[in-house]
């Protein structure tokens, strides 16, 4: 069952071998009622789980299976190990001291988690001598860990709920659909690491109860300001699915929101001085501000960053009729007391706070009117759709785009 090798049918030299002792002692581990974890730093999970499918060993009571139907947990991804080794830890109940790793490189896993290690030869591969000789020793090695997490929220991405579809992502994050719920999506952060979760939670606890904070030029500070922010504000206007701000570890659930992009409309994708594409605009504009002062007298929020790149639209034929607001990292306090909007004291990282700020209906509609006109043209200057010149002419009178 170990004797057979696997070729690439696109690149035949591309081969794997099984190592001819493994599956003997895959046999072994089981009958003794012991759990199987693969932990390999591999970017291609997919590949691997179907090479060891091909191969069998046989289980407890002797019979033939593929390998893959006898591993507990597969770990197979392009990161630190550590990590694999906590995740195994939280859903076993094993604790680290009873963990046996076979590696052909020495493991931080021992010296800072307190798994025992067995080191392997990389080019023989683990054999029974090597398995025997390493559960005489097990009870022997000294328990060297210097890091035990006894909060499973410290395990970066605790609890991740499975992926679907990758829907797009950024500089921090990718987002997918949820696996499990068709009416929500899943944000995942590019870089998330143990040792931001306490900076995170100090800096979630100042925004949660209102108090400016102010990161200052400090990279991991700015960063975690903004993913407190957007799950804070997340949580206050309802769409925070899962987790608990409080228990983050580099993922959140949220509601997803259906709707059309503007720019995917055949008006959109007329000139930016036509009249067709204006009149398109101004009401997408419009039913923003709708939507942001809804939000501000329902949850006490405000979007900071109402362009069309940030909202979605239920369509009636070729217009707009209703907008619904996308990514809230960029939204501070506000309230509305009966005659003006007041904003809090959020201080924001990358965009203007203007805290303490008031406004009558119609002072807040023409303030933001005139940020998503401007917005909107400058970013038709970048893409040369128009000329900055035009630009500065055509905004001198915003007088038109305040009409509904």
């Amino acid at each position: 069952m170990a004797d057979e090798i696997i070729r690439d049918k696109s690149n035949p030299q591309n081969q794997i071998e099984l190592f001819p002792d493994t599956p003997l002692i895959i046999n072994d581990i089981l009958r003794k009622g012991i759990q199987i974890a693969i932990v390999s730093r591999n970017p291609n999970k997919a590949l691997c789980t179907r090479a060891l499918f091909y191969y069998k060993a046989r289980d407890a009571k002797d019979q033939v299976q593929p390998i893959t139907s006898l591993i507990t947990y597969n770990e197979v991804k392009n990161e630190s190990k550590m990590y694999p080794f906590e995740r195994i830890k939280n859903w076993s109940g094993v604790p680290y001291e009873e963990m046996l790793l076979f590696d052909s490189s020495s493991s931080s896993v021992q010296e800072k988690l307190g798994v025992k290690f067995k080191l392997v030869n990389k080019d023989r591969g683990l054999q029974w001598q090597d398995y025997q000789d390493a559960l005489k020793n097990a009870d022997n090695q000294p328990n060297n860990s210097t890091q035990k997490p006894d909060d499973p929220y410290d395990i970066p991405f605790y609890g991740q709920p499975p992926l679907g579809k990758l829907l797009g992502g950024g500089r921090f994050a990718s987002v997918y659909d949820s696996a499990e719920d068709s009416e929500a999506v899943i944000k995942v952060m590019k870089y998330w690491e143990r040792g931001l979760r306490k900076r995170f939670l100090e800096i979630y606890q100042v925004i949660k109860e209102g108090k400016p904070f102010k990161p200052g030029n400090d990279n991991d500070d700015q960063y975690l300001t903004m993913l407190a922010f957007e799950l804070r504000n997340l949580n206050m206007i309802k769409e925070l699915k899962a987790p608990k701000p409080e228990n983050f570890t580099g993922w959140f659930m949220s509601t997803k929101i259906f709707g059309t992009a503007l720019w995917k409309t055949p008006l959109y994708k007329q000139h930016p001085f036509s009249v067709p594409f204006q009149r398109l605009i101004k009401k997408a504009f419009h039913l923003i501000v709708d939507e942001i002062e809804e939000t501000v007298r329902k949850y006490g929020v405000e979007h900071r960053d109402g362009h069309l790149a940030n909202a979605l639209f239920t369509m009636n034929g070729d217009q707009p009729a209703k907008a619904h607001l996308l990514d809230w990292g960029i939204a501070v306090r506000m309230q509305w007391d009966g005659k003006r909007y007041i904003r809090g004291d959020d201080v924001l990282v990358w965009a203007e706070s203007e805290s303490g700020a008031k406004y009558t209906p119609e002072e807040f509609r023409r303030y933001w009117i005139t940020w998503m006109v401007k917005t909107e043209y400058e970013a038709n200057v970048r893409r040369n759709a128009i000329t900055e010149e035009d630009s500065k002419k055509f905004l001198k009178d915003l007088t038109w785009w305040f009409q509904r």
